[in-house]
């Protein structure tokens, strides 16, 4: 029997929506950073370096992000970037209450920020696990 793939499963997570007092948090570490490099190195531009650095980090977090689970893979849209990740890529999945990590490696590993794929939640994470473990699943099955 050949099992039928789900339908899409699509979702916009804003984690800035969800947790302000963080955005606030974060917005004053960053400008707090920025503000200690230039005292220190009185160079303008170790500051900005550092500002992009740290904008680029925290900025998943300031954003609207629409993601989009489909039988092709993952599909992340942000305002500057889209990435796609086949679920045949995917070795590891890891999770926590706020988000899920799909990762190419099969174990734990620090470069899982790195490599791998971040999908916040948004009032959806049983939905959102029960499609990732279908799907790697599968694609394990198919890779036999």
């Amino acid at each position: 029997m050949i099992a039928e793939n789900p339908p899409e499963l699509t979702w916009t997570a804003w984690p800035l929506r969800r947790r302000p007092a963080r955005g606030f948090f974060a917005a004053v570490l960053v400008v707090g950073t920025c503000y200690a490099a230039w005292d220190l190195a009185r160079d303008a531009w170790i500051a900005m370096l550092s500002f992009v650095v740290l904008g680029v980090a925290v900025a998943p977090f300031f954003v609207p992000t629409q993601y989009r689970l489909s039988a092709a893979g993952v599909e992340i849209r942000r305002p500057w970037r889209t990435s796609h990740r086949d679920w045949e890529d995917v070795r590891g999945v890891r999770s926590n209450r706020n988000l899920v990590v799909l990762s190419p490696l099969t174990r734990s590993s620090w470069l899982d920020g790195i490599r791998g794929e971040a999908l916040f939640f948004e009032g959806n994470r049983g939905e959102v696990l029960e499609y990732v473990e279908r799907m790697v699943g599968k694609s394990r099955d198919d890779a036999t």
